[in-house]
């Protein structure tokens, strides 16, 4: 997550290198972060999960380069959380649904044609979801939370969706 939001950061002030570049120095800048909290057992599961990281990320490139008509125009934005100083829409305040106060972080609100669209980022193979179980009798809410939480942040939301991240991926 927070690699692709700092990438999407970076893009959003107007990042001139190649986007496949950036993404990069994003990913090694935090693998070098989770390097000095947990040194990895060996060198060669490094490379091999740094490699596999990579190409879930290169496919998260394909993914964005086919969706032209999106914008992101918000990133980890948390509310009822401490405020992030990167995001305007962060607030301390939870949210207030009918009588519900909610807290949570939104991995990213897009800017459609139309309106905006919430994603919800996963890095897993699959939900099973499926157009009949679309919240699995209330297990799966997240997505239509936070569709409700960035429609008072926002304005108008037109789609709230499950962001399969890693090739082979079930996308939803």
């Amino acid at each position: 997550h927070e690699v692709l939001a700092a990438y999407h950061r970076d893009l959003r002030r107007g990042a001139t290198q190649p986007k496949e570049q950036l993404l990069q120095a994003h990913l090694h800048a935090q693998l070098e972060k989770l390097r000095l909290l947990a040194p990895p057992p060996s060198q060669s599961i490094d490379q091999s999960e740094c490699a596999d990281l990579w190409q879930d990320l290169r496919f998260y490139l394909n993914l964005e380069a086919e969706a032209t008509a999106r914008t992101p125009v918000a990133l980890e934005v948390p509310f009822g959380m401490e405020p992030d100083p990167l995001e305007p829409l962060s607030q301390l305040e939870p949210v207030i649904l009918g009588e519900v106060p909610l807290s949570g972080r939104i991995d990213r609100i897009d800017r459609l044609p139309d309106g905006y669209a919430v994603v919800d980022y996963k890095t897993g193979k699959s939900l099973r979801v499926t157009r009949t179980t679309l919240y699995d009798r209330g297990r799966l809410l997240q997505h239509g939370l936070y569709a409700l939480v960035a429609e008072q942040l926002l304005g108008k939301v037109v789609q709230s969706s499950y962001y399969f991240v890693r090739q082979g991926a079930e996308q939803a």
